[in-house]
């Protein structure tokens, strides 16, 4: 692209993905959401051509609404093995519901190296029996948001 400042950072849309871009976004009513994807796989001072992705900014769940209930089996089980696993199922049933996953993870969420040791340590008090799960939403989510959430667990 003859482009010679490699200090210079180019991003590059194509005159038709602008166009195309416009149109969606004018078809849409509502807030929107715009991610841009790199086209291909980059080396480093490379320019980058994306492509826009849109998609309505909609409301997944509501503040306070059960994402998902369920029972836990803890009696044979590490319960950090079934806390991932209830973590995987979270985050997949939110993206199959509308939450954007990050593309380079794969992800709707995070919770910090705390909230997983204080998570661990309340199952933890049901380790050898049944344990109810209940997991709602801190906030109201939308389509472009991350997925903030509360997790209970109840004696069987």
């Amino acid at each position: 692209l003859g482009i010679e400042n490699k200090q210079l950072q180019v991003v590059f849309i194509e005159q038709n993905e602008v166009k195309n871009t416009l149109y969606k976004m004018s078809q849409l009513s509502g807030k929107v959401f715009v991610r841009l994807l790199a086209s291909s796989n980059l080396v480093y001072g490379d320019p980058i051509i994306v492509r826009p992705q849109i998609l309505p900014n909609e409301l997944i769940y509501k503040r306070q609404e059960v994402i998902l209930t369920k029972q836990l089996d803890l009696q044979d089980k590490d319960v950090q093995v079934a806390l991932i696993e209830l973590l995987q199922e979270i985050n997949a049933k939110a993206i199959n519901n509308g939450v954007i996953a990050d593309p380079l993870n794969g992800t709707v969420g995070n919770l910090s190296i705390g909230e997983m040791l204080e998570l661990t340590k309340n199952l933890q008090k049901y380790q050898n029996g049944l344990v109810n799960v209940i997991v709602r939403a801190k906030r109201d989510i939308y389509t472009s948001d991350l997925l903030s959430i509360d997790i209970e667990f109840e004696k069987i």
